[in-house]
């Protein structure tokens, strides 16, 4: 069940309910498997919005290959195909940036109940790092998108792609497209400015 819910807000009655057991079980086992470092929970992004917020947090598998073994992938052409892959993906991009990032970072993602969403951001004092996941190599992004980058005014906006070379997306708004490393080598950057 962690394996298909990666990347996703946790519900704790939902799950409870497919595996017959309480929400309270659910809720022990996954702080549990944070404590193992096994789950990375993710709060929401909470400020003087004025909007409805989502407010559940978010879970990640931490060990992607784990994820896969879980869900009987066996192959790169298999992910490619499975209906987790933009999960994986997404799972894969906030572990490679939480786990290597100086600690002083912390993570929240942004999500309102009108669908506007950012699916990881990373604050260190002032600097406020907003990055979008998308697993293909030419990202699209929705309205939602556009209004959540509005409502946070981040420093800088990455999205997480599987490139080769970064680029800017939205030179204005300061929206770049980069893989992981691009991302990590920028954040380093400005933390250092």
């Amino acid at each position: 069940m962690t394996a298909h819910n990666s990347g996703q807000t946790i519900n704790y009655s939902k799950i409870a309910d497919s595996l017959g057991l309480s929400h309270n079980t659910i809720r022990h086992f996954t702080e549990i498997m944070n404590q193992t470092f096994m789950l990375r929970s993710v709060p929401p992004y909470v400020s003087n919005f004025g909007k409805r917020l989502v407010k559940a947090p978010k879970v990640f598998l931490r060990d992607t290959g784990l994820m896969h073994s879980l869900l009987d992938i066996d192959s790169y052409n298999q992910l490619l195909g499975h209906p987790s892959y933009g999960q994986s993906w997404e799972s894969f991009v906030c572990e490679q940036l939480c786990g290597t990032l100086d600690k002083r970072w912390q993570a929240f993602f942004y999500r309102t109940e009108k669908g506007s969403e950012i699916d990881l951001i990373l604050v260190k004092r002032t600097i406020i790092i907003a990055i979008e996941s998308k697993s293909s190599t030419s990202p699209v992004l929705n309205k939602g998108f556009w209004y959540a980058l509005d409502d946070i005014k981040p420093t800088q906006t990455w999205i997480a792609a599987s490139v080769e070379k970064k680029y800017p997306l939205c030179a204005e708004k300061n929206v770049f497209v980069g893989n992981p490393a691009h991302i990590i080598d920028a954040i380093n950057t400005l933390s250092t400015e």
